[in-house]
């Protein structure tokens, strides 16, 4: 005969006990329940955030380069200092920066608050992924005689211009600056998450003079072996 260190009669004896404080037992379930559901939230955002591949093109090869050890999150850079350090990357391409931003539309006059990214033209590069209208940033949006222009979002094309073709080349108020719409991207194209819009980084900000504390976030892929 086997030896059991929980036997038939232990989970009767069990049963019993659980069924005189129903409320405890309840509450016991709740408490585990809701205690699952947190550890199965946690480990779905850091996965997402972390490990799981990026929805477009070479998404397994793309990387945040972070300022300090991992540990302690991903902190951005100082723009002046990454800057200087992107020069000596060998390992990563298409290196880039961006910002969030939370600029302010104007739509048929109604302001409209945006979730934003201030970006490097090369983002778009990095994700091999072109515009559904019109097109994407180029290299000569950053310079300071640059027009100001933005890639819409299709979700916020759609909610807001009724997916009008003839939104390319309209202006819109940003911040109190007129800009003109020059893109819209594709369906489900969130790099580097749900953004609404994407304008480009000025010259400044991506060759800045002075080492002051403009944050940058960046973007990199990594080169094949």
């Amino acid at each position: 005969m086997k030896n059991s260190l929980f036997t038939k009669s232990d989970f009767k004896y069990t049963l019993r006990l659980l069924s005189k404080k129903p409320g405890f037992v309840l509450l016991s379930v709740l408490v585990l329940a809701g205690g699952m559901a947190v550890s199965i939230a946690a480990f779905t955002l850091s996965y997402t955030m972390f490990y799981k591949p990026i929805p477009v093109p070479n998404g397994e090869s793309i990387f945040n380069v972070c300022a300090g050890p991992k540990s302690s999150g991903c902190r951005p850079f100082k723009a002046f200092e990454f800057a200087q350090l992107r020069q000596e990357i060998t390992t990563l391409s298409n290196v880039g920066v961006y910002q969030q931003a939370r600029p302010e539309v104007l739509v048929d006059g109604e302001p409209i608050r945006m979730d934003g990214i201030r970006t490097e033209w090369n983002m778009f590069q990095l994700t091999n992924s072109s515009a559904l209208l019109g097109r994407t940033l180029l290299p000569g949006d950053h310079q300071p005689n640059a027009e100001p222009v933005i890639v819409l979002a299709h979700r916020f094309w759609q909610l807001h211009y009724d997916g009008s073709e003839d939104v390319i080349g309209r202006l819109v108020t940003l911040d109190g600056v007129p800009t003109r719409i020059v893109g819209v991207m594709p369906e489900g194209y969130l790099f580097p998450w749900a953004a609404e819009m994407w304008t480009p980084l000025s010259a400044n900000e991506l060759l800045p003079v002075e080492n002051t504390r403009l944050p940058v976030n960046t973007f990199a892929l990594l080169l094949d072996d």
